[in-house]
């Protein structure tokens, strides 16, 4: 399967609280896009605090209402499902704006034939009113005691079950992923039992291109090695009369790129891409440790014992990266709540942050006038224009209203040097972020002097032509 698949990862938890943990830790390490649990054993009287895996949305549950244990959790549609069922329904969005119909399921035994028989019966309906093309089931559905409703399911609605291997302990296969694509399109392999449950996981990877958030490219800049002597003799070598000629426009520009040159020189840095779904922690280190997955699969395509060891250390150097990153992000943020440059509502974000209670959700994908969905990050905030055009001025051109003066003083001059300017610069907080422009303030702090005098010709050419520049 390739990196575009949709990987869905279901298990029978048989009990949620006490097994998040091993779950949690499954979820992350497989990279799964869909996490379906059942038997969550929860109800409306368990609150956890631990309901929700970085990265991912958090738990949508349909707990056993009259009995004990049961349960599953995820996100559902609204379908015509009797309260005693323990079914949800998901709408997952494709690249190509095509949808996929998810039904997590779990069948007691003592239901019979009836949550079965209920999708033979509805799963059409429920495919035509929320427009999807294709559908997959997958749960604990103990259909070897129903055979005859599962066997009528799967021909009645052309679906096929590519779990082929034993899911539970005693050796049976319980926990089913039924699909009706094409078989070469749909992988399923067993994982470990999670936790305390005698169910193995399954991880499911569908040939299908899922609309995802995309992963963004990240620069980390390393100031505290940059050459600053070099960059300097670079800054006041540049013939600013020659570089600054046009408007003012022209000029932001161009002073924005002879900057940006002596940094890419001057200032060590590495690129690596950040997935949407990586921990706070996550960083560059990390990214470089994630050999340990290439070493596992080489084991297991030549278990020599060459590859045994080099998995061993990839694993062990992974461990040692992922505890020096946790480490460094807990100080990071202990130096960041203890200094006085925290506003209260950072602050309580910070201890959210830290403590893993954050509430806040990505943006879901965002409706178009046209009535379709924006999914990528890009394309939500290039939906902005749509409001800008309904915020216009029926008169444009009409002059403001004049406003009585509150004072005698008037300000008929207003004279900018170039010793403001580089005061202004090397009193530049370090700790805010580069801006749209990527200009970073460690660049205006330590290289003051140099650009106190193309920034004080432009700041002169904005006041003299009235505009500002952001």
């Amino acid at each position: 399967m390739t990196q575009n698949s949709l990987r869905i990862l279901s298990a029978n938890v048989r009990g949620f609280r006490t097994n998040v943990g091993e779950l949690t830790h499954a979820v992350l390490r497989n990279r799964a896009d869909v996490m379906v649990a059942v038997e969550t054993f929860l109800n409306d009287e368990c609150v956890t605090t631990c309901d929700r895996i970085p990265g991912y949305c958090h738990w949508e549950r349909r707990d056993r209402k009259d009995r004990q244990g049961g349960g599953v959790a995820l996100q559902p549609l609204s379908a015509p499902v009797a309260e005693h069922m323990e079914d949800m329904f998901f709408r997952l969005l494709l690249a190509d704006m095509s949808a996929v119909l998810l039904v997590a399921l779990y069948r007691p035994q003592w239901q019979g034939s009836e949550p079965l028989t209920f999708l033979t019966d509805q799963l059409d309906t429920i495919l035509a009113t929320y427009d999807c093309q294709s559908t997959a089931i997958v749960g604990d559905m103990n259909q070897h005691m129903v055979s005859r409703a599962f066997t009528e399911l799967t021909v009645v609605h052309g679906l096929t079950n590519h779990v082929t291997f034993p899911t539970h302990v005693r050796g049976g296969s319980l926990d089913l992923v039924l699909t009706g694509l094409p078989g070469d399109s749909v992988y399923c392999r067993p994982l470990e039992r999670i936790g305390s449950s005698d169910h193995n996981a399954v991880l499911t990877e569908l040939g299908l291109n899922p609309s995802r958030e995309e992963a963004r490219q990240r620069v980390i800049w390393l100031w505290q090695r940059a050459d600053w002597q070099a960059m300097k003799r670079a800054l006041a070598g540049t013939d600013w009369d020659a570089t600054l000629r046009g408007d003012v426009d022209h000029n932001v520009s161009a002073f924005s790129a002879t900057l940006l040159q002596p940094q890419r020189q001057h200032v060590p840095h590495r690129a690596y891409k950040a997935d949407p779904r990586d921990q706070p922690w996550f960083g560059y280190r990390c990214r470089l440790a994630t050999e340990k997955y290439s070493a596992w699969r080489q084991y297991k395509r030549r278990p020599s014992q060459r590859n045994k060891a080099l998995h061993r250390a990839a694993c062990k150097a992974m461990t040692r990266t992922a505890a020096w990153a946790r480490k460094r992000w807990g100080n990071s943020l202990r130096r960041k709540l203890a200094s006085n440059q925290v506003d209260p509502k950072q602050w309580w974000s910070l201890v959210k942050e830290r403590h893993g209670t954050i509430t806040q959700d990505r943006i879901p994908p965002l409706k178009t006038p046209a009535g379709g969905l924006e999914v990528k990050n890009q394309d939500k905030a290039d939906l902005a224009t749509h409001f800008t055009s309904k915020m216009t001025v029926e008169e444009p051109d009409r002059h403001p209203p004049l406003l009585p003066r509150l004072g005698n003083f008037v300000l008929e001059n207003l004279v900018i040097t170039e010793g403001t300017v580089a005061k202004h610069l090397r009193d530049t907080n370090t700790r805010k972020p580069p801006g749209t422009d990527d200009i970073s303030p460690f660049q205006l702090k330590h290289c003051a002097g140099e650009l106190s005098h193309p920034l004080t010709r432009i700041f002169r050419q904005c006041l003299s032509a009235g505009i500002s520049v952001t």
